[in-house]
């Protein structure tokens, strides 16, 4: 007599641990799939009405964090299962066709986890870059902001000046030929505070540090409004002519033209974060300029870094090691004696 299924039982049993039902919504790692897919996709759509910002990338990182692992453990699972259902019967067949049948989801399975690990990797390196030079963005824009405070104090063009190389210096030791500049400007701004210029007025640029990257400020563009301005810029490094083979080379490259003309050019692109702060005030007569090089330039002087510890020679002169602890020079000296021979050591009186 044929079996029948149970009454109230469907075809389709959803308790089944097999099926497609049971492994998404009532397991773990079917869980973890199903929640890296949609916090994955509402991130990629919130990116589209708002645009990007650092919480929906850090979001969408973590939704593909978890797609990628649900995903890696059903690859091995599927790999395992296909394993003791497929691979024992294949050993009843030709040796070439078992090697070949198990070499190709091996080479598939590591593919395809190399691929998964270099666009983690990507991602997180794309993540960890762009938050440090938000980072730095943000400091360069609060230290202009103090420096424009600390000017305002000033009683004299000289003691601008001073108060410029003070704060040069104490910027110098944690950013590497970091420039200050200070330029007169006409502004009117829209501000309830009191004002406080500078009582002589600047008639030229008040310049500190090295400046070594890019031309010191002189003067304040219009486009820069009352509320300063902060960001990454870019200069290069080289000739004018090797720059214009590089632009022109780029050019081609993006029409999909490649010619074997295009040599390399001679030269570099650098960054640096510029920041601009004007004092508070209806009126403000000078603005800070602060230049924060990301790749600074090394001069022909420079001592270089230390060997042993990296540190920067030319931020601490005199830099030396000791080779060993002083604590242990007399048993140097006497395996210096030994090595030396009997006769070499010093002369013994005879008791």
């Amino acid at each position: 007599m044929a079996s029948r299924l149970p009454r109230g039982l469907p075809a389709d049993n959803p308790s089944d641990p097999d099926s497609v039902r049971h492994i998404l919504l009532r397991t773990l790692p079917g869980r973890a799939l199903v929640a890296g897919g949609a916090i994955r996709l509402v991130a990629s759509l919130v990116q589209l009405g708002t645009g990007r910002s650092a919480a929906i990338d850090a979001v969408g990182t973590v939704g593909t964090l978890t797609l990628l692992g649900a995903i890696g453990y059903f690859t091995w699972r599927f790999i395992a299962r296909a394993k003791r259902q497929l691979l024992w019967r294949v050993r009843r067949k030709l040796i070439l066709s078992y090697i070949f049948v198990g070499l190709v989801p091996v080479l598939l399975a590591i593919i395809f986890f190399a691929l998964c690990g270099v666009l983690l990797f990507m991602s997180i390196s794309s993540y960890v870059v762009q938050t440090r030079l938000r980072s730095v963005t943000e400091q360069a824009q609060f230290l202009a902001r103090s420096v424009a405070i600390d000017v305002s104090q000033g009683l004299s063009v000289g003691d601008v000046e001073d108060r410029l190389e003070r704060k040069q210096h104490a910027f110098s030791t944690r950013f590497p030929d970091a420039s200050l500049a200070v330029v007169p400007v006409v502004r009117t701004c829209a501000s309830d505070v009191p004002g406080q210029p500078v009582p002589v007025p600047l008639r030229h640029a008040q310049i500190a540090g090295p400046w070594l990257h890019v031309a010191p400020v002189d003067e304040l563009p219009r486009w820069i409004g009352c509320g300063g301005f902060s960001g990454l810029m870019a200069y290069w490094v080289g000739s004018p002519d090797a720059l214009d083979k590089t632009l022109e080379a780029l050019a081609n490259r993006r029409r999909g033209q490649t010619s074997s003309q295009d040599a390399e050019s001679v030269g570099d692109t650098r960054l640096f974060v510029r920041a601009v702060a004007l004092p508070e005030g209806p009126a403000p007569t000078f603005a800070v300029v602060l230049a924060l090089p990301i790749n600074p330039l090394c001069r022909d002087d420079c001592p270089g870094l230390c060997s042993e510890c990296g540190a920067r020679l030319a931020d601490v002169p005199g830099h030396t090691h000791q080779s060993a602890d002083p604590r242990w020079d007399a048993l140097q000296e006497l395996l210096t004696q030994n090595e030396a021979g009997p006769g070499a050591g010093p002369e013994h009186k005879e008791s």
